[in-house]
Formats: structure tokens, sequence, C-alpha cells
């Protein structure tokens, strides 16, 4: 028994052992012999308990249980409730598949309806197509001449081997 526990018992079911679980009686009993602020927690639990006890119980009226006792709800509305919330999604699967099972196959297409139809464009093949000038292809227009670093020299119509020696013997130099 943790004092955590023994004060959760105290205030679920007062300061009266009678009321405390069988189960958990004698373990509450021990620590409460043993523990200082237990035994605290006990005396607040039986002041609130007398505090309670004292205060007048006034019995209900008839009128005031006849009202509670129309105001709560019937068992045959719930049970109407719960039809109503099983058979809408049951009925709306049901028409579902009627109308599946109703609709006609579709038919299928003549070759030479195929090939009326021509060929098919899809919006990604615009995404593949080059939108404005092809930047390999074209020298930058300011700032830059033939063969300066950084500028492409298009007209020399070397082989990527004698640029590349060419780059070399530049960089040695």
């Amino acid at each position: 028994m943790t004092p955590a526990r023994l004060h959760a018992i105290l205030d679920a079911y007062g300061a009266d052992p009678a009321r405390w679980p069988a189960a958990e009686r004698d373990a509450a009993l021990a620590l409460l012999a043993r523990s200082a602020e237990a035994r605290r927690h006990h005396d607040q639990a039986a002041r609130l308990d007398a505090a309670l006890d004292a205060a007048p119980v006034d019995v209900p009226s008839p009128a005031l249980a006849g009202r509670i006792l129309r105001a709560a709800p019937r068992p045959g509305a719930l049970r109407l409730e719960r039809l109503v919330a099983i058979a809408t999604p049951l009925a709306a699967a049901a028409v579902l598949v009627l109308w599946l099972a109703r609709s006609p196959a579709p038919t299928p297409l003549a070759p030479e309806a195929i090939a009326a139809l021509g060929s098919l464009e899809m919006p990604t093949d615009t995404l593949l197509r080059p939108t404005g000038p092809d930047l390999v292809d074209t020298a930058p227009a300011l700032g830059c001449t033939d063969g300066d670093l950084g500028c492409l020299d298009l007209d020399s119509g070397w082989s990527d081997d004698s640029a590349r020696h060419d780059l070399e013997g530049r960089m040695r130099a």
C-alpha cells in the first residue's frame, strides 16, 4: 500500500475502514499505523465525513421525482435511434450496390474508333518541352567572349578530350 493509494481510498470511500475495499483494508490500516502523513490525511477525511453527516438531507418531493422521470430518455426511443444509426449506412450501401449492378456495362470501342482518337497529350508532356532558350546552345550575351572562364566556346568544334587538355594547359600557366 502506497500513501498515494491510501489517499485515493480516503478520498473515494471516506475515513470509515468498513467502507474501504476489503482486499486493501488491512494494508491501509497498517500504513495508517506507521505513517504520520497518512494519519493527517485520515483525520482530514474524518472531518469531511463528519461535516457531510451533519448536513441535513432533504427528501426530494414527488413533483421533482416525477419531472426527473419524465425527462429521462425512454428505452424505446433509444432503440429507434440505434436502429436508424445502423440502418442508414446499410441502406446507402445497398443503393450503391444496386446502382452498380443495374448500370449497363461499357461497350468496347471498335479499332476504327480507337484510331480516330489520335494521340493523347498529357499535361506532363508539356513540362518536358523546353520553354525558353537552351542554355547549352546559347552563349551568354553580356560580358563574355568566347574562351573566357565561365563562358562557353560553342564554335570551337573541340572534342571533350581536347577541351580538357586545353583547360589543363591553362591551369598550369
